[in-house]
């Protein structure tokens, strides 16, 4: 984005507001705009819902189809991933610097895949499991895009039920990898209070295990942020030739049987982005009852990763990072996505002076 102007999607139209919120531009689309990125030569970067598609996964921040359009909004190219009944786009996509664009896209595996991959049968109560996929995109001249890089989350798992799978090992000691099987009590629903709020109902073990629902890029180090919401944490995949896989993750070590409930610090994150020239990460932290009931932006500062020149090194929370609250609003909101690629210390003080005049009466905000 440009200073001086906002983006926002609402429905099937995306808006270019200036700073006194006057329509500068709108695009409209044939399908509900879950995430758009205007790049610096107009160019319009937005997903699209596709009702045929999305109704066979059924699940929040489904998409189906990434395309690009001109500032007339104009069709540049498009993207779906086949076969349609097995994969799906979702939630966030990035730009990056060389113009190729990140996706997260599910993939649904069936049980039997799943069991071999090292899943337990009892965890899997949908008799299926959704793998996470990470997608680079390259527009390809054509009307089309072309994957050129991937990332896949069922490549990068342990567990240590089955001793006859390849991915069997001490999960306390593979911090690059996930576990396979860690499915919190009452999957998202109950995770994210959903329960509670909306009366919904979470299955543990349900098919999405994960649900990442951002992805964002530091070109400064050529890694890739991926924001685990079930799990409550943040992981850093690496991107450079070296291929180091999961090289981060921060905010829930039990994740990884390193550590207790009261070292938590992230709650169903939301929109964890690098800021700072990728030394450090912001995000959406919402909270989570009954341990946290407030939600907050916090700023993480990223110190040691996983891996050093190669070798698995020992991984504990404390030393991997700091988290420093930007901002606390004094609100608990359950199912709230901020979205932002950067925030100047301008815009933080901004927030800040917002919030605090609301609390000494001065002032008051709306809140959705």
């Amino acid at each position: 984005m440009c200073p001086g102007v906002t983006l926002m999607s609402c429905g099937r139209e995306t808006y270019l507001l200036d700073l006194d919120g006057r329509v500068v531009n709108v695009w409209r689309s044939d399908r509900k705009v879950f995430s758009a990125y205007l790049c610096g030569d107009g160019t319009l970067i937005r997903d699209g819902n596709d009702r045929a598609l999305t109704d066979r996964f059924g699940a929040g921040g489904a998409a189906g189809i990434v395309e690009a359009v001109t500032y007339e909004n104009e069709r540049i190219w498009s993207f779906k991933c086949r076969p349609s009944q097995q994969f799906l786009s979702h939630h966030d996509i990035e730009v990056m610097p060389n113009g190729n664009v990140l996706i997260l896209v599910w993939e649904r595996v069936d049980e039997s895949t799943a069991i071999e991959a090292g899943r337990r049968p009892e965890m899997l109560p949908d008799k299926e499991l959704w793998n996470n996929v990470l997608l680079e995109l390259k527009p390809n001249g054509k009307g089309g895009a072309d994957v050129v890089w991937s990332f896949s989350f069922l490549e990068y798992t342990v567990q240590d039920c089955d001793k006859s799978k390849m991915n069997y090992g001490d999960v306390s000691k593979t911090p690059h990898r996930i576990d396979i099987n860690l499915c919190p009590v009452g999957g998202k629903a109950k995770q994210c209070g959903l329960d509670m709020f909306e009366g919904k109902e979470g299955k543990t073990g349900e098919k999405d295990w994960i649900h990442c629902n951002s992805v964002s890029y530091d070109r400064f180090h050529d890694r890739i942020a991926l924001s685990m919401n079930v799990q409550s944490e943040i992981i850093i995949v690496d991107h450079s030739e070296e291929d180091r896989g999961i090289i981060w993750r921060f905010g829930n070590s039990q994740n990884y049987r390193q550590g207790g409930r009261f070292e938590q610090v992230l709650f169903n994150q939301h929109a964890a982005q690098f800021v700072n020239g990728g030394k450090s990460l912001i995000c959406f932290n919402n909270g989570r009852k009954p341990d946290r009931w407030w939600s907050s932006v916090d700023e993480i500062a990223i110190r040691n990763t996983i891996r050093h020149q190669g070798d698995v090194v020992p991984l504990k929370m404390a030393s991997a990072g700091t988290l420093v609250p930007l901002f606390d609003p004094d609100l608990y909101v359950v199912f709230y996505v901020l979205l932002y690629k950067s925030l100047s210390s301008h815009l933080t003080h901004q927030i800040r002076k917002m919030f605090q005049e609301q609390r000494q009466g001065q002032g008051k905000t709306d809140t959705c």
